[in-house]
């Protein structure tokens, strides 16, 4: 990942995101791409939600691909999780 210095559409962001954010810069700057890639794993961990609003944030042209890659990659479809969240409701 490069270009981390400013998110390119900060609406995705609540404002306790910020500080996530701000974490994730200082580890890239600190660090690079490989320690930036370790924060971004650990916040993953611990809070999903904020860390895709915070690569969406960053990243929102690439995120929605990223996004179907990952779901194809563990298996689904689009169309099988439109499917699940129907039966849901």
């Amino acid at each position: 990942m490069t270009d981390f210095d400013e998110p390119k559409d900060p609406s995705w962001l609540l404002v306790f995101d910020w500080v996530e954010s701000n974490k994730l810069q200082r580890a890239y700057k600190d660090g690079g791409d490989d320690a930036l890639e370790g924060a971004c794993r650990e916040l993953m961990n611990k809070d999903m939600p904020q860390f895709a609003r915070i690569a969406c944030a960053y990243m929102p042209d690439q995120m929605p691909q990223r996004i179907k890659e990952a779901l194809e990659d563990d298996g689904y479809s689009s169309e099988e999780l439109i499917e699940l969240a129907r039966k849901r409701h």
